[in-house]
């Protein structure tokens, strides 16, 4: 059977996604090309069939960013225009996703496929170097929850969570101990980690709203009340919030 060229951006969406699947991330980035029909089908394709990793850097005098791969004895370099990521900060990124800040606002972007997916504005309006982030799992799902947090005032960490069709609730949390600035976030098995550069931080589970303190080889829990604005004495809110 021979298939006209007008009839393949007419193929079954379940049909095109099972062939972006099983491409690596340069040939889906040309799927991605064909037409608006290929692009919306394989929004959640993420080449995870390719065995390295690949890294992207950006932060130029322009909006060309470079895409890099470290292999066996071999070096692929690519170069990309991603205009959403001139000026712009990447808070964290997983699986083909950046989670991106840029003068006041804060999204969800693709560099594969250009998409954007913008978020309600952070209670902060700027971002310092401090802050770090991370988030539980791919926009397109219902149960996406994002983390900003930071250290502030040499006793204090800012923890602002977002969960996906809600709005950002801020926690300032009073902690006991010595805890540089966080270093790193990262999210597994249904806990977010922040950890500084000496083998100390949090950790926070947004399904039982409890926050576990990691400071001198000792460790405490905070509970954010599920039903009442009502937390233990460890926690510190200098204006009040909602917890869900």
């Amino acid at each position: 059977m021979i298939i006209r060229n007008s009839q393949w951006s007419n193929l079954p969406r379940d049909i095109l996604l099972q062939v972006a699947n099983r491409l690596g991330l340069i040939d889906l980035i040309k799927f991605r090309l064909v037409c608006k029909g290929f692009l919306s089908a394989s929004c959640t394709a993420t080449a995870k069939i390719e065995y390295f990793p690949w890294f992207l850097f950006y932060g130029g005098q322009d909006s060309r960013c470079s895409l890099l791969s470290y292999g066996d004895n071999c070096t692929k370099t690519y170069t990309l225009n991603l205009p959403q990521l001139q000026g712009a900060t990447c808070l964290a990124s997983s699986q083909g996703w950046l989670l991106v800040f840029r003068e006041g606002s804060i999204f969800f972007y693709c560099p594969f496929s250009d998409v954007r997916i913008d978020l309600p504005n952070l209670p902060k309006a700027k971002l310092t170097s401090d802050h770090t982030a991370a988030f539980s799992s791919p926009p397109w799902s219902k149960d996406c929850v994002i983390t900003v947090i930071r250290r502030y005032l040499k006793t204090y960490i800012e923890l602002n969570v977002l969960k996906l069709g809600d709005n950002w609730v801020t926690h300032d949390i009073k902690y006991e101990g010595s805890l540089n600035n966080i270093k790193g976030s990262a999210y597994h098995g249904g806990t977010f980690y922040f950890l500084d550069n000496c083998r100390q931080g949090i950790t926070y589970c947004p399904k039982t709203n409890l926050v576990t303190t990691y400071f001198d080889g000792r460790n405490k829990e905070i509970v954010f009340s599920l039903d009442k604005h009502q937390v233990t004495t460890y926690l510190h809110y200098p204006h009040s919030f909602e917890v869900r």
